[in-house]
C-alpha cells in the first residue's frame, strides 16, 4: 500500500521540481519538454488524481493555488504554452474540487484534444480501405481474364454484345464473328487534336485501307478539320468519322470507380470503336501520331502488315513510337531514350476485346498466338509542351515508369531545363528534316 501525502509532501514535490526548473535555464529546449510533460500528463494525471484522494477539501485548495502560480511561471517564461498551462490548471481545479460536471467537461476537452489523432487514424484506416480496393479490383481483373480464356477456348467463337448500364440503346453493340474485309482499318480516338489531326491524316492516307476515326466530344475545331480531310483530300473516301459524345472516365482512380459496362468506360469506349472497323486488321493509332518518313518506315510497315496478313492464324504485333515534344518556337524535341513499344496491331476478331484494367483499358488477347514484334521505330507521338497533354490523367502520380518519364521530359522541357545540345535530346526545325 503507498503511503498518503500530506500538504507538505505536495508543497516539497513542487518545491524540488522548481529547483530542478531554475537549474535547467541554460537548456532552454530541454527544459520545455520537461514542463510540456509535466503539465500535459503528469499533473492532471497523477499530482491531480493523489490530492483528490490523500488531502481534504481546504487542503486541496491550498496545494491548488500553489500550483498555479507556478504554472503562472511556466506561461510567462515561456507563451508557446500557455494554452497548455491553462488547460492543465482548469483540469487540476474541477478534479481537485470534484465537481462530476468539470470532469465532464474535462474529459470532453481531452477528447477534442484527441482528434488530430482519430482524423490521423482515420486516414491511414481510409488508406487500408482503398489497398483493399485495389486488391478487390486486381482479383476482378484476374478472374475476368480467366472467364475470357475460358469462353474462348471451351464455348464455340460467336459474336460478343455490349449493353451499357446507362441503357443508351443507341450505343448497345455487337463485335462480330461474320467475316471481313481483306486489310487493314486504322482505328483513332481523337479529343481536341485540330492541331495534329491533318498532319496525322495526312502521313497515313495512303497505308491503310481504312481510316475510322472517333470523335470523343471535341470542343475545337477536330472535326471540321477531319470533314475538311474527307472532302478535299485524294484519299479521304478513306476516313469514316463517328460521334461518341459521352465523357470518357479519366485513367488512374476515376476510371476505377466506373463500371466497366458504362458509356464512360475506357474499355467500353475502345470496344465501341472497334466496333466500327471492317477490315481483318485493326492498328490502334492516335490522333497526335505521325508516320517516320526519313527511314522508309512506312515502307516497312506496309511490309510488316502483308505478312501478318498472310499468316495462318490470327496475330498481333508491337512497334516503335517515338515520342516528341513540340515547344512554342514551334522546335520538336526527340528524346533518344523515348522509344515506346506496345501491342497496336491487333486481329478484328470479337474474342479479341479491351476490358477494365487497373489504371486504363487492357487488350484481351490470345495467350498462344504469337505477338510479332517490329523493332524499327515506325511513328513519332507529338506531344505539344504548350497544351496539358495530361488531362485524361485523375491525378499526376503514375505507377509506370513510361508515364513518369514522359511526365518528366515534358516539364522539364517546359520549364526551360532541357537546352540544344543536351545529350538525351535532338532538336529539329521541323520533324524529318534538318536538325539544328
Amino acid at each position: 500500500m503507498r503511503k498518503k501525502w500530506q500538504l507538505k509532501d505536495f508543497l516539497e514535490e513542487l518545491a524540488a521540481f522548481q529547483i530542478m526548473y531554475k537549474t535547467l535555464a541554460s537548456h532552454r529546449r530541454i527544459r520545455q519538454q520537461v514542463v510540456a510533460q509535466r503539465i500535459s500528463r503528469y499533473v492532471p494525471f497523477q499530482l491531480a488524481q493523489r490530492a483528490r484522494t490523500d488531502l481534504k477539501r481546504g487542503n486541496r485548495v491550498k496545494y491548488y493555488k500553489a500550483l498555479q502560480k507556478q504554472l503562472s511561471q511556466y506561461n510567462a517564461d515561456d507563451p508557446n504554452l500557455q494554452s497548455s498551462v491553462q488547460f492543465t490548471g482548469k483540469t487540476f481545479q474541477r478534479l481537485a474540487n470534484r465537481h462530476w460536471w468539470g470532469l465532464l467537461a474535462t474529459y470532453v476537452q481531452f477528447a477534442a484534444r484527441a482528434l488530430p489523432l482519430l482524423l490521423w487514424l482515420k486516414n491511414k484506416a481510409q488508406g487500408l480501405a482503398n489497398l483493399y480496393g485495389r486488391y478487390q479490383l486486381r482479383k476482378e481483373i484476374i478472374l475476368g481474364t480467366i472467364k475470357a480464356f475460358l469462353r474462348r477456348h471451351i464455348s464455340p467463337p460467336k459474336d460478343r454484345h455490349f449493353n451499357n448500364r446507362e441503357k443508351h440503346e443507341d450505343f448497345n453493340f455487337k463485335l462480330s464473328l461474320q467475316d471481313k474485309k481483306p486489310g487493314s482499318s486504322a482505328m483513332l480516338r481523337v479529343k481536341n487534336e485540330a492541331r495534329n489531326i491533318l498532319e496525322c491524316l495526312t502521313s497515313i492516307a495512303d497505308c491503310f485501307d481504312e481510316i475510322v476515326v472517333v470523335d470523343n466530344a471535341s470542343d475545337d475545331t477536330t472535326v471540321e478539320k477531319i470533314q475538311h480531310f474527307q472532302a478535299t483530300h485524294p484519299q479521304g473516301q478513306k476516313v469514316t468519322l463517328h460521334h461518341y459524345p459521352f465523357q470518357i472516365a479519366r485513367c488512374g482512380e476515376e476510371h476505377q470507380q466506373t463500371a466497366a459496362n458504362s458509356v464512360h468506360s475506357l474499355g467500353y469506349f475502345y470496344n465501341w470503336c472497334l466496333s466500327h472497323c471492317h477490315h481483318k486488321t485493326v492498328i490502334k493509332w492516335d490522333g497526335d501520331m505521325l508516320f517516320v518518313a526519313n527511314n522508309n518506315a512506312k515502307g516497312s510497315f506496309r511490309n510488316f502488315l502483308k505478312r501478318i496478313e498472310d499468316g495462318p492464324t490470327p496475330s498481333f504485333s508491337s512497334f516503335l513510337v517515338q515520342t516528341v515534344y513540340r515547344d512554342a518556337q514551334q522546335h520538336y524535341w526527340l528524346s533518344t531514350y523515348e522509344r515506346a513499344s506496345e501491342i497496336r496491331v491487333i486481329s478484328n476478331h470479337p474474342n479479341v476485346f479491351f476490358q477494365k484494367g487497373l489504371h486504363f483499358e487492357t487488350l484481351i488477347i490470345h495467350p498462344f498466338n504469337k505477338v510479332h514484334r517490329l523493332t524499327q521505330v515506325i511513328a513519332y507521338e507529338i506531344k505539344d509542351i504548350t497544351t496539358d497533354e495530361f488531362t485524361h490523367w485523375t491525378s499526376l502520380s503514375f505507377d509506370g515508369p513510361r508515364k513518369v518519364k514522359e511526365y518528366r521530359n515534358y516539364r522539364h522541357l517546359q520549364l526551360g531545363f532541357i537546352k540544344p545540345g543536351h545529350y538525351n535530346f535532338e532538336m529539329a526545325v521541323k520533324l524529318n528534316r534538318e536538325k539544328v
